[in-house]
């Protein structure tokens, strides 16, 4: 498995960064690129509209 991907993330959307199936961060427009087993890394792309619902099933709660 290559452990390089490259993700893209258009202007109207975000992206949830999930590392071993834990919540890591949200990227942003443009293009990221992961250096990580692929298995390990797994990328949601949200529409903007979406995202806070998105997010909320994800964050830790306080």
């Amino acid at each position: 498995m290559n452990p390089i991907q490259r993700v893209t993330v258009k202007k109207n959307e975000r992206a949830l960064l999930l590392r071993n199936g834990e919540f890591d961060r949200v990227l942003e427009p443009g293009h990221h690129w992961l250096f990580a087993p692929v298995d390990h890394l797994r990328v949601e792309v949200i529409p903007l509209e979406r995202l806070d619902q998105a997010l909320a099933g994800r964050l830790p709660q306080r």
